[in-house]
């Protein structure tokens, strides 16, 4: 009986998260507007899918690959005019405060709390488990600070060389 009511309890629970989210999703894109649309740095393009799904490329040879993107950028985005807008939707994102606000709290978050696990390393050297403890906390958020650096960076190097391609591809059709 108890596992019954469990379960009704889970499937009660589900429900409503379903019905919730259809009603969010309606809501927002009742409210989603042209405007809004101006001010939205994630806007879905098919162009970064593909590329994405694209495993089999020469890792050496950078004037083929960059070719490889160019063409799928004319294939997908054939008029100046639409490659204009990309560039315009590139500038854009490029340029967002967003993705540096994003950038640097994460740094200062992660920092925040290196510098206490260190402090706390060093004033409790007497305790072997504040130490191992500190260590951990230290070395975890130490990686995690690196891979938020790493993962950030490449995310705005990415967008860049596509701007620069984006640009080869205007002045070729120019």
């Amino acid at each position: 009986m108890v596992l019954l009511l469990i379960n009704l309890l889970i499937w009660i629970a589900g429900f409503a998260q379903r019905k919730i989210d259809n009603w969010l999703e309606k809501r927002r894109k009742k409210n989603y507007s042209l405007l809004t649309w101006l001010g939205d740095t994630s806007v879905y393009i098919d162009l970064f899918d593909d590329l994405s799904n694209i495993k089999t490329f020469n890792h050496e040879d950078f004037y083929k690959n960059y070719m490889m993107v160019k063409n799928k950028i004319k294939d997908y985005f054939p008029t100046n005019n639409e490659l204009k807008g990309l560039k315009f939707y590139l500038e854009t994102r490029n340029e967002s405060s967003k993705f540096n606000a994003i950038f640097n709290s994460t740094q200062t978050i992660l920092i925040a709390i290196i510098i206490p696990s260190i402090l706390t390393m060093v004033n409790f050297s007497l305790k072997n488990s504040t130490i191992f403890l500190s260590t951990i906390a230290f070395v975890a958020f130490w990686f995690l600070l690196l891979r938020a650096i790493d993962s950030m960076g490449k995310e705005t190097d990415k967008m860049k060389v596509m701007l620069r391609l984006v640009n080869e591809c205007i002045e070729e059709s120019d």
